[in-house]
């Protein structure tokens, strides 16, 4: 899905802008990606039971279960909230056609 949605924005990739943004997209879509995988690791432990009962069923000590639930939110927000600081986009984002702006790092 990830690298659907980064093909569709590098299909203008002779704009600057668009390939930045699909280079950007591409490298929080992996550190996502990175960090749940990681997340999920921790929980499973050392015998590697990825099923959701097992992970339950499975005693995890606080530190562990901070940085799986920490892992996890890094992983799940990466790209809806990182993206647009790294961008440098100040003003929020609006869904009205009528008041789309170009965001500025200026």
């Amino acid at each position: 899905m990830s690298l659907t949605s980064w093909a569709i924005v590098l299909a203008r990739h002779r704009d600057p802008a668009n390939s930045r943004a699909a280079f950007v997209y591409l490298v929080m879509a992996s550190f996502g990606t990175l960090c749940l995988l990681l997340g999920f690791g921790l929980l499973a432990g050392p015998a590697g039971g990825y099923a959701f009962e097992t992970i339950r069923l499975t005693s995890h000590t606080p530190f562990a279960a901070t940085l799986a639930v920490v892992l996890a939110l890094l992983g799940a927000g990466s790209k809806a909230a990182w993206c647009r600081f790294m961008s440098g986009c100040r003003s929020p984002i609006r869904l009205r056609p009528a008041t789309f702006r170009r965001c500025s790092a200026a």
